[in-house]
């Protein structure tokens, strides 16, 4: 029976990439929510939701008005919809429930 042996560079890399995927694992969390009118209470569809330190991390509501995003607790998310106030919330938990967006009185 062969036994296998793996060089030390091997062992070495595959450390490596294991620790990393697990730190990216721990580091971002698929964040989710339910974004809803705050006066009809109905679901917003395509409404913009994004880091706000880091706008090129983002994603839209689906029909439902859901939404899932890479992110961490400690974070800010910034959401934004046309006829509505554009609103940061401090991520507090993994799932951040229902978000009510309030329309703007006026639009810029």
């Amino acid at each position: 029976m062969k036994k296998l042996f793996y060089s030390s560079a091997i062992q070495a890399r595959l450390s490596y990439t294991i620790l990393t995927l697990l730190f990216f694992n721990l580091a971002y969390s698929q964040i989710t929510g339910t974004i809803v009118d705050q006066t009809q209470d109905e679901a917003l569809i395509g409404v913009n939701v994004s880091l706000k330190n880091n706008a090129s991390v983002g994603t839209i509501t689906d029909i439902d008005g859901a939404f899932q995003i890479g992110a961490q607790v400690g974070d800010t998310l910034t959401i934004s919809y046309v006829g509505y106030r554009t609103t940061d919330f401090p991520i507090s938990s993994r799932d951040m429930g229902v978000i009510y967006l309030e329309e703007a009185s006026e639009l810029r």
